[in-house]
């Protein structure tokens, strides 16, 4: 089953770049996932089991750092590709 995660993620520090960095590193490592970034979210595609492991694996990454981090996430269980998702 395909699935979207769309995720948001707001390091509670100062210096906020480079954590929101490592995540998008990271998560780009991980083969057959479709990734988007835009000024406020990442929209991650793929398979539903891969995807969540994937996000999950990079979450737990970036909370083992010293940096307290909020994640706000958003789960659909369909294929976006064919959408007009960024006309609205």
């Amino acid at each position: 089953m395909t699935a979207v995660v769309e995720v948001s993620m707001y390091p509670l520090t100062e210096n906020y770049i480079p954590v929101i960095d490592k995540f998008l590193t990271e998560i780009r490592e991980y083969e057959g996932l479709n990734i988007s970034t835009n000024p406020s979210s990442t929209r991650i595609q793929g398979e539903y089991d891969e995807l969540m492991d994937a996000v999950t694996a990079c979450m737990k990454s970036i909370y083992r750092g010293s940096d307290q981090v909020t994640f706000v996430m958003k789960v659909l269980n369909t294929d976006i590709t064919e959408t007009k998702w960024d006309d609205c």
